[in-house]
């Protein structure tokens, strides 16, 4: 009674509901139970991330509403297309001879579909260096002309650059523009997030694996981007994404000019200029300083 004498006198109708000790148990049940199916959930989230991005293939999942789950293979796709990643775009690209698709009902309800991109359909975009190209330039850039005259100034360099500033800034314009801009603009220019990629997604995303590296790895193993950008520029964004551990091994390549694939044990020579950049105001590799001040210095 105390509980609605106290909500009255703020003006609540209170009304006191006594609870058995098998209600509270039932209660305390149900509880538990959307906790765990919350738990597996979750936990079957990141099963179905983790086989996307270990698929060859592209893949992309969409709901009824078109929004896309996707792997880095679409997400490749759709940069070298450069437009949005949306299920209407995904039509406009691939002609029906490049991609299936799975419709996903449940309850005889249509909920979803699957789509499969086949080799054909990603070929230009994972297999093939020449199609890997920078769209942008300098002169595509309105304002800040002395950045941009700055930014020129270490194109000439074959240095590691750093980028950078907030998201939406425009770092990736400068980046192909420093590419397109370069002695390498003939040469591949590649783009990988790492902020899309998990600690062990991106080392072989990054620098490949030999066949049978791991349960699921594609037959005859894979090239990794840094192989694909041999003579051009590869541009890792947000590159403060990282750990510690990745750290110390993309130290080693750039230090060495070499990478040893996933499952490999032989050091494979590369060719490739860095260009990094982040939204955070800090170094996070002592060579990439250490090339930076290089480059200053000419």
């Amino acid at each position: 009674m105390l509980q609605q004498h106290e909500a009255g006198k703020i003006g609540i109708y209170a009304e006191l509901i006594e609870s058995g000790e098998e209600s509270i148990v039932n209660a305390l049940s149900l509880c538990t139970n959307i906790l765990n199916y919350d738990f597996i959930s979750r936990y079957k989230n990141e099963q179905i991330k983790i086989l996307l991005n270990r698929a060859e293939e592209g893949v992309a999942l969409t709901d009824k509403t078109g929004n896309l789950l996707f792997n880095s293979n679409i997400e490749r796709l759709f940069r070298y297309y450069n437009t949005d990643i949306t299920q209407e775009n995904l039509y406009k690209i691939l002609d029906e001879s490049r991609y299936e698709e799975i419709p996903v009902n449940v309850d005889k309800k249509y909920v979803g579909s699957v789509f499969l991109i086949n080799k054909k359909g990603t070929s230009s975009v994972t297999k093939n260096n020449s199609e890997f190209r920078a769209k942008y330039k300098f002169t595509d850039i309105i304002g800040q002309d002395d950045i941009k005259t700055k930014a020129a100034k270490f194109a000439k360099s074959n240095e590691t650059v750093i980028i950078y500033g907030e998201t939406g800034t425009g770092k990736e314009l400068f980046a192909q523009s420093i590419h397109n801009e370069s002695k390498r603009y003939n040469g591949p220019f590649i783009f990988v997030n790492c902020a899309s990629l998990s600690e062990s997604l991106i080392e072989s995303e990054l620098f490949g694996y030999e066949d049978g590296a791991f349960t699921g790895a594609a037959r005859g193993g894979k090239k990794g981007l840094f192989e694909l950008a041999h003579n051009g520029t590869l541009f890792l964004d947000e590159i403060g994404e990282i750990s510690l551990n990745f750290q110390t091994k993309l130290l080693r390549v750039l230090q060495e000019n070499e990478i040893r694939r996933v499952g490999g044990s032989r050091n494979i020579p590369v060719n490739v200029r860095i260009i990094c950049a982040t939204k955070m105001n800090r170094l996070f590799l002592i060579c990439l300083s250490q090339k930076i001040w290089k480059a200053v210095m000419k």
